[in-house]
């Protein structure tokens, strides 16, 4: 039930999101990565929180806030969000995912397996449309932003290989995925 609930409210508060590149409804994201935390865990908290994952970092607080989170989903799955959230209203890019990785560090490892599939959806996601139009790609993505995502998703693969261990499937999955993107990089950069 939590999931459904879940489900909706995502629906309404991204329904007017896209994912950039594909113009793909937003939610399929949130869906992506809660299918890929649901294939390693049962704990429907953990999925729920997969699905959320992206509200308390992108939706205004006037719109949905963390209170509101802890009324309708509980602690537990706020806090995993909050954990999996970096605030750019509040610091700058950079600062906002290095606040990231520490909150990943030392914040519960049901957040570590969001993170691992968030990971792993995007990076999935920005490989194939490099495959399908790179220029494209290379303009939304490229430059600066890629040095800087490169630096932020390599750490949160080291933190997320040190929680959940080398052998986790998360970690071998990713492993392959986070270097494809990094030879992409280096051949258009």
């Amino acid at each position: 039930m939590k999931y459904k609930t879940a489900l909706e409210l995502v629906a309404d508060l991204f329904r007017n999101e896209q994912r950039l590149l594909s113009g793909l409804p937003y939610i399929v994201h949130l869906v992506g990565v809660s299918y890929i935390v649901g294939r390693v865990t049962d704990d429907e908290d953990v999925i729920v929180a997969a699905l959320l994952h992206d509200v308390l970092e992108d939706i205004s607080p006037d719109k949905y806030s963390e209170s509101d989170m802890r009324r309708d989903f509980g602690d537990r799955i706020t806090d995993i969000v909050k954990t999996v959230s970096h605030d750019e209203r509040k610091y700058d890019k950079e600062l906002a995912r290095k606040k990231y990785l520490e909150q990943l560090t030392i914040g519960p490892l049901e957040a570590v397996l969001v993170s691992a599939s968030d990971l792993l959806h995007n990076t999935t996601d920005i490989v194939y449309w490099y495959g399908k139009d790179s220029s494209e790609v290379a303009e939304v993505f490229g430059g600066d932003k890629a040095k800087l995502r490169d630096w932020f998703w390599e750490g949160r693969y080291k933190l997320i290989s040190d929680r959940l261990g080398v052998d986790h499937p998360l970690t071998l999955e990713l492993r392959p995925k986070l270097d494809e993107l990094s030879a992409i990089h280096a051949r258009i950069m």
